[in-house]
């Protein structure tokens, strides 16, 4: 500690107070004329206000990787893979909730809905339970239209018995041509 002098012979005492981890500024007045000790309040510093976090909803999905052809020939079958993220804070079961399975989780065709250009409309999760945070990747096959032209290939997570739920992979066009 240290005492400063002024001309009046008063002093201020300036220390350093260590508890674990946190350190206090501390100071006090010292009027040597008089003998008398004041010590001086130190207010604590407002603690900064953050707003609560925005809680996830139950139910929620990110495309994370889709892999399709190009182009397909008429009536041909193709594997492809599609990969979605649990961004919500359910975790994604096949059952859906205890003894339940038409409440499972899947992905569904989307644009349109519940279309079977590819000769699906849903594929069922492959594996459960999936964790907020974690992916899960959907394998199967698809079959190309018997009509040549450019289709939409594309895909949303649902619940059975309670909708859809989160983002659509971004479109992705599927050339479908004539048997050569």
């Amino acid at each position: 500690m240290k005492l400063l002098k002024n001309r009046r012979g008063t002093g201020l005492v300036i220390g350093l107070v260590v508890l674990g981890a946190f350190a206090v500024l501390a100071a006090s007045k010292y009027d040597l004329s008089i003998g008398r000790f004041f010590a001086a309040e130190l207010s604590p510093s407002p603690s900064p206000s953050y707003p609560p976090p925005t809680p996830l909803p139950p139910n929620d999905a990110r495309p994370i990787y889709v892999l399709a052809p190009k182009s397909m020939y008429v009536g041909q079958r193709q594997e492809v893979f599609v990969t979605f993220k649990n961004s919500g804070a359910h975790a994604w079961d096949v059952k859906g909730s205890p003894g339940n399975y038409a409440n499972a989780y899947r992905i569904k065709s989307w644009g349109p809905a519940d279309n079977t250009t590819w000769g699906l409309s849903f594929v069922p999760l492959p594996y459960a339970p999936v964790p907020p945070g974690e992916s899960a990747t959907f394998t199967f096959y698809v079959t190309a239209p018997w009509t040549p032209g450019t289709y939409n290939f594309q895909w949303k997570m649902n619940q059975g018995g309670v909708g859809w739920f989160g983002q659509e992979n971004p479109p992705t066009s599927i050339i479908v041509k004539p048997l050569p």
